[in-house]
């Protein structure tokens, strides 16, 4: 199962997530500007970090936009959905 950091979305959008994609995706998240602003020191484990841009700022993109699967995104939980559904859709396709 692959690990996903998301950044910037509200705690209960990131539980929403978690339940829509619990058999794909282990999602973490940082949800609060305060904890988001100092760089997770494990995101090597990650495959993918979304970064909200709506909800996050500058610097907090910085900690993380050297990272091989870093995206940004600028909507909310219903573009994370979009976005992951995606690439669900393209691993399928390949497969």
């Amino acid at each position: 199962m692959q690990k996903i950091l998301i950044i910037g979305l509200r705690r209960s959008h990131i539980d929403y997530l978690k339940e829509h994609f619990k058999d794909l995706y282990d999602i973490s998240s940082l949800d609060n500007q305060a904890r988001h602003a100092k760089k997770l020191t494990n995101t090597e484990a990650y495959k993918k970090i979304i970064s909200c841009t709506k909800f996050t700022n500058h610097s907090t993109e910085q900690l993380y936009n050297t990272h091989i699967g870093f995206t940004r995104i600028s909507g909310g939980r219903s573009s994370v959905r979009n976005f992951l559904e995606s690439k669900e859709q393209a691993l399928h396709h390949y497969c």
